[in-house]
């Protein structure tokens, strides 16, 4: 067969396509996995040198199995580098922890490697797609499952939500793979629980966490899918998280009228920032902290991850991605990542006595002082709760 040369380049970058990163992550399995070894958060508010209430920081990054062996060493580093005063109290992880789940000594890495020079932070994640393997099958959720157990007694293999309460803020982690691609993996726009699924176990759990009451004045949602995204890639899902609802109230609007005030997600391997209104005046912000586009071999698929600039023109452009039932909602596009800004990332939150939450974005960046160029600060939009418990 006579090949072209443009036949050759195709199969030459299949070729490094299919070598590229293969020395990132093992694609073994001969350790067994062990529980992440990090101080765990109530360990660390134990010790009794920090006082929540008074106010702290912490950390968010996301999406990082795409550069085990490079980016996200550099992020690790330059947290545990934070000056004394700037040291987070916790780190929080919006999900894809490990390339693929099914593999026990990716995790092995990702433990006694990657993460050791803040084992003395607290971690915690919000879990993603690939630590799970898509839902498709056990040993994902069984290895996610042992690894991430340090975090709450409650977490197996069917059950990866739980919830924080540090000071004046409440953080709840979801695991929306269960609500995107359903208990086998295999459903696509889910927009209800199916009977019986984990999906809808988490549902009624979220629904009950969001009807109490306590002495948190702020409320953080932990989601690695974003209900809203303007990268071209994932959009689908992102749609169809838009539209979920449960018990014929979308989520969306449940977890405005619960109190919460930010949603954290990840997934689509970029930065961009919304701030959202309903018509009522309630809202949230949504934060997508997930580093930065990849795909060096193929460049088309980073450009498919990366955010696009809508700002002033929110609502149209949404429609324009296929985003439906949009009206009676305020939607700005605050910030965002653009391809000549392209870097991997983390925000720096800093939570007040009040439950006020102030963050600034944090770029890796070789060329800067002390290798990281500062993104502007921002502060999230806090709400006034309102009684739950009448809205059913």
């Amino acid at each position: 067969m006579r090949m072209t040369a443009r036949t050759l380049l195709f199969f030459a970058l299949l070729a490094a396509a299919a070598t590229a990163g293969a020395g990132d992550w093992p694609e073994t399995a001969d350790r067994p996995v062990e529980p992440l070894d990090h101080v765990t958060l109530e360990q660390r508010l134990s010790a009794g040198d920090v006082d929540p209430d008074a106010g702290y920081s912490f950390v968010v990054f996301g999406d990082q199995r795409a550069q085990a062996d490079e980016g996200w060493q550099g992020l690790i580093a330059g947290i545990a580098d934070l000056p004394p005063a700037e040291q987070p109290l916790f780190i929080i992880d919006t999900g894809d922890i490990v390339k693929a789940g099914k593999y026990s000594d990716q995790f092995c890495h990702l433990r006694d490697d990657i993460l050791s020079p803040v084992r003395h932070i607290p971690y915690l994640v919000g879990v993603g797609n690939h630590e799970l393997e898509h839902n498709r099958g056990r040993i994902g959720l069984e290895n996610s499952a042992r690894f991430l157990s340090y975090l709450d007694p409650a977490i197996s293999p069917d059950r990866f939500w739980y919830q924080k309460i540090v000071g004046p803020v409440r953080y709840i982690f979801l695991n929306s793979a269960d609500f995107a691609v359903g208990d086998d993996g295999l459903q696509e726009d889910l927009l209800q629980p199916q009977p019986g699924s984990r999906a809808q176990a988490q549902m009624a759990w979220l629904d009950e966490r969001l009807r109490e009451t306590g002495d948190w004045k702020t409320t953080v949602v932990i989601s690695h899918y974003p209900f809203l995204q303007t990268s071209k890639s994932h959009r689908g899902e992102a749609r169809a998280q838009w539209l979920y609802a449960y018990r014929g109230r979308r989520l969306v609007d449940r977890l405005v009228d619960g109190g919460v005030d930010m949603v954290l997600c990840g997934h689509t391997h970029t930065y961009e920032r919304f701030t959202l209104t309903r018509a009522d005046g309630r809202g949230l912000a949504l934060v997508n902290v997930s580093g930065k586009p990849h795909g060096l071999v193929w460049p088309f698929k980073g450009a498919m991850r990366r955010a696009k600039d809508i700002r002033g023109r929110e609502s149209d452009k949404l429609d324009s991605y296929g985003f439906r039932a949009l009206d009676g909602w305020t939607i700005v596009q605050e910030d965002v990542m653009l391809k000549a800004d392209d870097a991997n990332q983390f925000v720096r939150f800093v939570v007040d006595a009040d439950g006020g939450i102030t963050g600034r974005v944090h770029y890796l960046d070789d060329d800067a002082p002390g290798g990281w160029r500062l993104g502007a600060g921002f502060t999230i939009p806090i709400s006034d709760r309102i009684d739950y418990q009448t809205l059913d």
